[in-house]
């Protein structure tokens, strides 16, 4: 009995001081105290510092500097590029043209000296915002990862040269033979044409009973003018149920003419293009052009290169694009079947695809000026809508590397969870 009241009462005085000792606040002299005020002041110091900052640069100063060249998608001017919210946003960049412009004089200048006096040693001429986002394409290029850059086309080719047809026609020339993509028009008014490629997966071919696949055609550059905006072929005996699309057609070999307007319509070079990577070689396409009206969009597949689409003309395109590790882990991808196409739809997946209403999209809309960085083995599809539109894509070649490690990424060899059979 003594032994356990001992026992009592060792045990109260051990709760009781450890109660005081917990309860006890440090006194105003402490260290403990000190240290805590001072790290209340520092915290309140560094935020009024931020909330300063940011009210200096939200004011009436609209130039794009070197510090405000990435913008994050939670910030006003990005807002628009994502529009589902089920979806994952995509970041967005702003390029200074100004810059680009003061930087490819100090080449000119450079050039013309170096002409004059060739024994003249030559240095590297750089611009500092310029080089900073540089910088800051490459390392979205370097992770992979898609960017949309608003107003990037060069501010002059955006006068309306491209919304007229009369100046594409012209340039192109009216005998030109182009190759035109049809598809059967969709049968109701609420759903845009699906251009389909034809597939030998017998799974596909039964998901697109409702979605005949495309057929490639010649035709007259005249021929495409005259109808293409009604994308009905009336007026040439031709059924009235097709939808005619200009899609991917190489400037350099097919429409030689719209080149110099290709080329004053670029993405700033130093800034973008040759962050994003080295033009493709000859076997390749190095630009190529999308022309077409009403409403429709194209199937699920990814580009074996870098990719930077701009929109020159008309209303908006929205891209929904699937990263690579979720697309060859819920995509039902065997590329000796469907080659860079995807058989499964995860807006509609089917009994055949269950697990690719898993894929979850990163969404942007592009507007007249816009681009938006593509890369390599991002699975896609592209819908456009009532208005005419003319887009731009400019190819570039990936590092060797990276596709290295893509390559093992996608088919499995590396542990992500993923493995598309290659």
């Amino acid at each position: 009995m003594t032994m356990g009241s001992n026992n009592k009462r060792c045990v109260s005085q051990m709760s009781t001081a450890t109660q005081s000792t917990a309860e006890d606040p440090p006194t105003i002299g402490s260290t403990s105290y000190i240290v805590a005020l001072l790290a209340a002041l520092i915290g309140f110091f560094f935020s009024q510092l931020q909330e300063l900052y940011i009210e200096l640069n939200s004011g009436g100063d609209t130039r794009t500097s070197a510090t405000d060249a990435v913008q994050s998608h939670t910030k006003s001017r990005a807002v628009s590029a994502f529009d589902e919210l089920s979806g994952r946003g995509v970041s967005a960049i702003a390029v200074d043209w100004e810059a680009e412009r003061r930087l490819q004089q100090r080449k000119q200048e450079q050039q013309q000296q170096d002409d004059e006096d060739a024994q003249q040693k030559t240095h590297e001429l750089i611009d500092e915002t310029v080089e900073t986002i540089s910088a800051i394409v490459k390392k979205y290029v370097d992770r992979n990862e898609p960017f949309v850059c608003r107003r990037c086309m060069m501010p002059e080719s955006l006068g309306g040269w491209w919304d007229v047809d009369a100046n594409l026609l012209d340039a192109i020339g009216a005998d030109t033979f182009m190759p035109i993509r049809v598809a059967k028009s969709s049968t109701t008014q609420t759903d845009p044409t699906q251009f389909q490629r034809s597939s030998t997966d017998s799974n596909a071919t039964r998901q697109m009973t409702d979605k005949s696949a495309y057929q490639e055609r010649n035709m007259v550059a005249s021929d495409f003018f005259s109808q293409y905006t009604d994308h009905s072929g009336r007026g040439l005996e031709i059924s009235s149920d097709e939808h005619w699309y200009a899609a991917q057609v190489d400037v350099v070999t097919t429409l030689p003419g719209l080149l110099k307007y290709v080329a004053s319509s670029a993405p700033p070079k130093h800034q973008l293009m040759e962050a994003v990577g080295p033009t493709p070689p000859s076997s390749h396409h190095p630009v190529t052009l999308y022309f077409g009206a009403g409403e429709r969009t194209t199937q699920l597949h990814y580009d074996s290169l870098e990719n930077v689409v701009c929109l020159a003309s008309g209303g908006t395109k929205t891209f929904a694009l699937y990263d690579p590790v979720s697309s060859s882990k819920y995509l039902y991808i065997d590329r000796s079947v469907h080659g860079n196409f995807a058989p499964a739809n995860p807006v509609d997946p089917g009994p055949n695809h269950p697990m690719a209403k898993f894929a979850l999209p990163s969404s942007v809309t592009l507007s007249v000026g816009d681009c938006l960085y593509l890369p390599v083995y991002w699975y896609h599809t592209v819908t456009s809508y009532e208005e005419r539109t003319i887009s731009i894509n400019w190819w570039r070649s990936p590092s060797t590397q990276k596709m290295s490690v893509l390559e093992s990424i996608f088919c499995g060899r590396q542990d992500y969870g993923a493995g598309a059979k290659c």
